[in-house]
């Protein structure tokens, strides 16, 4: 646990540092009095940023990267069987796992509850934020189950990736600018700061256990768990479009 404190230390002043610079430039470039400047809420603010930094970073670590590692790992023993071949129930079973847990990560994400917020604000209350942010948990969950079944069958990622985009463009066609540029701004939010660790850290636990398997077999990419992510970003779009299609902003 110190160990983990001492990294995550490191890491959150190294991420302090540019926007203390940054502000600290503005500052002299607004040239403001410096009075106004060590008032309370400034400091204050951000103290209150660099603790909260932090004790993100230590979740993460502690929490996040574990769960989705050793919950990935152990959900996936007995989906491959000797002869190779994959268990579907229990294929189903680690499939179901990722939707849940990543669409419940997306939910929270405050990148996507900073979208919902505008989009609700913008569209006068026609796209509600609930209902934006559970179209974009169950794409990334869609998505999730995707890559996770792309991990499990070793499958080449560029087709997916293809299908998914292609699939996305078609439904872009002769759609509202608004819910257009709200589609895709969406699948930025499956990259934010809870989801990515999470899904990075569940493709690698399954891939483990899938390479071990394979007995450490040559056509078995030790990078697949790196395509669930790519997939979890395209499938939002679809779904957005799909669930809003036809509405005029």
């Amino acid at each position: 646990l110190l160990e983990v404190a001492r990294e995550e230390a490191q890491l959150t002043a190294q991420s302090f540092l540019p926007l203390s610079v940054g502000l600290a430039a503005v500052v002299l470039y607004l040239r403001l009095p410096l009075r106004a400047v060590a008032r309370r809420p400034v400091p204050l603010g951000l103290a209150r940023v660099l603790f909260g930094l932090y004790t993100f970073y230590v979740g993460i670590k502690l929490g996040l990267l574990p769960m989705g590692r050793n919950g990935g790992a152990r959900l996936v023993r007995g989906v491959i069987q000797p002869d190779g071949a994959v268990h579907p129930a229990r294929a189903v079973g680690v499939c179901a796992f990722g939707v849940l847990t990543i669409g419940a990560c997306q939910m929270i994400e405050p990148d996507l509850l900073v979208l919902g917020s505008q989009a609700e604000r913008l569209s006068a209350g026609r796209v509600p934020k609930m209902r934006l942010g559970a179209t974009v948990a169950a794409g990334c969950g869609l998505g999730t189950v995707i890559g996770i079944v792309k991990v499990l069958l070793n499958l080449p990622l560029l087709p997916i990736l293809l299908a998914l985009y292609t699939l996305a463009l078609a439904l872009t066609y002769k759609q509202d600018d608004f819910l257009v540029g709200l589609a895709w701004d969406a699948a930025g939010t499956s990259t934010g700061s809870i989801t990515v660790p999470l899904i990075l850290a569940l493709g690698l636990g399954i891939a483990e256990q899938v390479g071990a398997a394979e007995g450490g077999a040559p056509e078995y990419s030790p990078l697949g768990p790196l395509g669930i992510l790519g997939c979890a970003s395209a499938a939002p779009i679809c779904t957005v479009l799909v669930w809003f299609r036809g509405m005029s902003l």
